[in-house]
Order: structure tokens, then sequence, then C-alpha cells
């Protein structure tokens, strides 16, 4: 509904609004998980009808800093999902573009991919097993 209503700038404002959630009272992170996998599911509808996707989207940038500080839980480790779909949406916002992969890095990404590996490796069950392979498909797209 936020991308029917606004476009990408829609699940800006949905991420947005799950961090202001996550930070006054810890409630945010459905909001951010939900935001995450649109941005996932739209970059690759977009690349599966043969447009450019993600790699063309003037957000892209505030897009990986949102996401990264979804990632980057101020209150407690971030629910592995939350930590899935950041990961998965990353991949398709960083790949083919080198810069966002720059950003992603230079605001601290690869301490929070390592982080969120080290979660997912932890947990030992189904979630942690699909946020690891998430993990590393967007750490590979970083060193292509």
């Amino acid at each position: 509904l936020a991308y029917v209503l606004g476009g990408v700038d829609g699940l800006v404002e949905l991420l947005r609004a799950g961090q202001a959630m996550t930070d006054r009272d810890g409630r945010g992170h459905c909001v951010q998980q939900a935001a995450a996998w649109a941005v996932y599911e739209l970059a690759l509808q977009q690349l599966e009808r043969g447009k450019a996707g993600a790699s063309e989207w003037s957000q892209s940038d505030v897009l990986v800093a949102l996401l990264l500080d979804a990632m980057r839980s101020r209150r407690s480790p971030p629910p592995l999902e939350l930590l899935w779909a950041c990961c998965s949406a990353l991949r398709q916002l960083t790949q083919e573009q080198p810069c966002r992969g720059s950003l992603f890095v230079e605001r601290g990404g690869d301490e929070a991919l390592l982080a969120a590996l080290g979660l997912g490796q932890g947990a030992k069950d189904a979630e942690g097993e699909a946020l690891l392979v998430a993990g590393m498909q967007l750490m590979t797209s970083l060193v292509e």
C-alpha cells in the first residue's frame, strides 16, 4: 500500500516511520521488516520485467542508509527476520552499483553485516540459516 500510494518514496517513509517507532518503544521492527521485503520484491519484479530495478531509483542511497539503521537496532538485537529482509533488500540495492556498496561500507555496514551473520550462526534454526544465506549473498555482491 505504501508503494501504491507513494511509490518508492512511500517505502522510504515507511522505513522512517518504523525506525521512529523502534527508537520510541521498540515496536517498529515489523514495520521495518515489511518495508524491507517490499523494497526487495519491487526491485526483483522490476528486474524480471526487464526494467533497471533499484539501480535507477533516486532514493536508493537513502534506502541503503535506512536499511542499515534497521540492522543496527539501538534497543536490542534486531529480530532475525528483520536482518534477513534487510540483507535481501540491500543486495538488490547494491548489486550492480559499486558506489552504493561503498556507501554501505562507509556507514559501517561491514560491521553490521558481520554482527548479523553472528546472530544467524548462533540461532541454529531455519531463520538463522536464511539470514546466513542472505548475508553471504549480500557480502558476495559487495565484493564482486
